[in-house]
């Protein structure tokens, strides 16, 4: 028995024709349903995001930051490439410091209003009390250890004195950034970087893969299948097909990346 993917699109698609290549009919229903291909699929996509960072992983993700804003948390960001703040189309490029250059300037026990710095003793959030214009950014840590991550809280437990940033619960998939110092206006946050693709659930799902390198995410999810099989043989086969199609894809982007490149002159 074969599927004819062509009839349908996204998700459905893709999970017709893996079914196809690699025989395994047990992992689809007679109509074609999930069972249990989906997760071949999503690893098989989840691997090719990791593979190559295409132009499609490079988004926005766009926040309305309320005056006294300071810290924002995002799921399935690989990395933050750039952080933009503004009001009414006047952006500003803030410029990117480690969150301990960040601690130690602008902790609690750092600023003028509240004594002297005390070396090796900012152990509290970063102040909100000063507010401006943010001018810098940091990645923060919003995590706590699996122990205390078990802890019943329901949302931030105030309590804390250093607990801006932290996320208590499902943390796993999420980074925040800090903005220093903290707004003191309402204004548009817009973070720059590479996201991971959207996970694929519903029949009708799409994403970058599903609909313009099908092809590949088939053959990705055909290299889950035989890892999950101690196949060593059927994962080299597979990935030599991957790395040949990558390889064309890469030299694509470099040269829409090269094309008419030139530096803006002042």
């Amino acid at each position: 028995m074969n599927f004819n993917p062509s009839t349908t699109s996204g998700l459905r698609k893709v999970r017709l024709a893996t079914a196809n290549s690699s025989g395994r009919m047990d992992l689809v229903t007679a109509a074609g349903a999930d069972n249990g291909m989906n997760w071949f699929i999503n690893a098989g996509q989840r691997m090719l995001d990791d593979m190559l960072g295409i132009n499609k992983a490079t988004n926005k993700y766009i926040v309305e930051m309320p005056a006294g804003g300071q810290v924002i948390s995002m799921n399935h960001c690989k990395a933050v490439q750039e952080v933009w703040t503004g009001v009414e189309g006047a952006y500003n490029r803030l410029i990117k410091r480690s969150s301990k250059e960040l601690r130690e300037t602008y902790g609690d026990n750092s600023v003028t209003l509240l004594g002297s710095p005390v070396p090796g003793n900012i152990n509290i959030a970063y102040d909100r009390s000063i507010c401006g214009s943010p001018s810098y950014y940091a990645l923060l840590i919003n995590a706590l250890t699996p122990e205390q991550n078990k802890f019943p809280f329901t949302g931030k437990n105030t309590s804390h004195k250093d607990a801006i940033g932290l996320i208590y619960g499902d943390h796993y998939t999420s980074i925040s950034v800090l903005l220093v110092p903290a707004t003191d206006t309402a204004l548009t946050v817009t973070i720059v970087g590479q996201f991971y693709s959207p996970d694929l659930v519903n029949d009708i799902d799409k994403s970058f893969w599903t609909e313009v390198y099908p092809h590949l995410l088939v053959e990705a999810t055909c290299y889950q299948i035989e890892s999950s099989l101690r196949n060593s043989e059927g994962m080299k086969d597979k990935m030599i097909a991957i790395n040949m199609q990558l390889a064309g894809i890469d030299k694509q982007m470099a040269l829409e990346e090269s094309v008419d490149i030139t530096a803006l002159e002042g």
